[in-house]
């Protein structure tokens, strides 16, 4: 919760503070990895949040912004949730899962 607060207000550094002592503790935490490469993204360090964004896809490869933020209730701000999709997208957390079409089905149709 502290990785977060601090990233909620832009105090990125402290955001990436917190996460290292967080994933001390468990490195395989989902919330903690994904504020971690949204706070990097925010910072401007690319390289490392598209690093800490496979690491996070690494261990949850189904993982999309869309379905992360699903699981977050910040009611009455709508603005934070938006503050942290952008991190993550930056990051490199893709938005949704693609799904293909068959090229035979597209003929028929």
């Amino acid at each position: 919760m502290n990785a977060f607060s601090h990233y909620l207000v832009g105090q990125y550094d402290a955001s990436l503070s917190w996460a290292r002592e967080a994933l001390y503790l468990n490195p395989n935490h989902l919330q903690v990895l994904a504020v971690r490469a949204a706070a990097l993204a925010q910072l401007g360090r690319a390289e490392e949040a598209a690093k800490a964004a496979q690491v996070l896809l690494g261990n949850f490869p189904g993982l999309t912004v869309e379905r992360h933020l699903r699981n977050f209730r910040l009611e009455n701000r709508p603005e934070d949730i938006a503050h942290y999709r952008d991190g993550l997208l930056k990051a490199g957390v893709p938005f949704s899962k693609l799904t293909l079409v068959e090229s035979a089905s597209m003929r028929t149709a």
